[in-house]
Parts: C-alpha cells; structure tokens; sequence
C-alpha cells in the first residue's frame, strides 16, 4: 500500500476500463429489454388481437346474410378467428413473462457491475483488494451457473446478440394467432 489516495481503479487499469464498458453495456441492455417488453405487448395486441377481433366482429355482424344469402357456414372461421385471439394473448403473456425474466437478470448483474464500480472508486486498501476478489468471484460463478452474465458474453448460441434474444413459446403462439386468422379467412373462401 503505498499512496493512502491512491484508489483500487488506479492499481487495476485493466479491470476499471473492462468494469466501466461493462457497466454502460449492462444498462443499454436493460434499458432496450424494458422499452423492447413494451413495445411488444402494444404492437402484438393491436396487430393480432385487431385483426382476429374485426375479422370475428365482421362475421358476427353478417353472421344471419353469409348463412341465408350465401350459403356459408362461418362457424369454422369464428372458431379460427377466436383461437387467433386466444393465441395472441397467449403470446403476449409468455413474450411478457420471457422478458420479465431477462430483465431481472439483467437488473442483477447490472447491480454486480455497480457494486464492482464503487469497489473499484475505493481507496486501495487490503479490504478493498479483498471485496474486489470477492466481487469478481462472484461474478464468474454466477456465469458458470448460466446466469445473464454467460448468456450476454456467448452470444454465438443462436446467432442473435442477446438484446434481440425471444422466447420460442411466445413466438409460436404468435404464429399459430397468425396462422388462425389464415384459416379462418380459408374456411370462408373455401365456403364460398
């Protein structure tokens, strides 16, 4: 210990520099998880729910003409359109509980980042160094456990960096609220 102002980020450059990008990255990221979960729900819910919504609405309000005039039965295409709204809310709800996660995450590893930062702003002391090993002990094993740490340094894992990561499941409900409003839009067609 050799200068009482010397500060623990002064005798670690190398770990100051590294602990600083990594703590301007962790809260860009948390921040786009938190704007990205938004805009997910409003777009999802206008873009799939609105479609099967009016599509349902619109067979409802010429549900008597469509079976007397034209000889179609729409029974098939409601049931297609109100699991396309089904789905859609399903996907909404998956997509919001995938990203709630990911953002605790990111939240707790952006707390370890911080609590790195003020060790790293202390004074060099033996207790400092101690709290830093601790610190970054830490911080490796949370990524040997597959914590956000390990998934945001190994973005090679299905090709997309980490902010554009999604949940399969939500993705598939999307899909298949997509996929309902095709079909249910087929059964009229194909009545016709």
């Amino acid at each position: 210990m050799s200068d009482a102002n010397q500060r623990l980020r002064d005798a670690y450059p190398y770990n100051d520099s590294f602990n600083s990008m990594e703590v301007a990255t962790a809260d860009r990221r948390f921040e786009q998880l938190i704007e990205r979960k938004e805009r997910l729900i409003e777009r999802s819910r206008f873009g799939i729910l609105a479609l099967n919504g009016a599509s349902t609405i619109g067979i409802l309000s010429t549900y008597g003409g469509l079976r007397s005039e034209l000889g179609i039965d729409p029974r098939f295409a409601l049931v297609f359109f109100a699991g396309g709204m089904i789905s859609a809310l399903l996907s909404i709800f998956f997509e919001t509980n995938f990203v709630g996660s990911r953002a605790a995450h990111a939240f707790g590893h952006l707390s370890s980042l911080r609590r790195i930062r003020a060790t790293l702003d202390d004074h060099l002391t033996e207790r400092s160094e101690e709290r830093f090993g601790e610190q970054v002990e830490e911080m490796e094993e949370r990524s040997k456990r597959g914590s956000i740490t390990k998934i945001e340094l190994d973005d090679s894992k299905d090709g997309l960096p980490n902010d554009f990561a999604y949940s399969p499941t939500a993705l598939f409900a999307l899909n298949f609220a997509g996929g309902a409003w095709i079909g249910g839009v087929l059964a009229i067609l194909l009545s016709l």
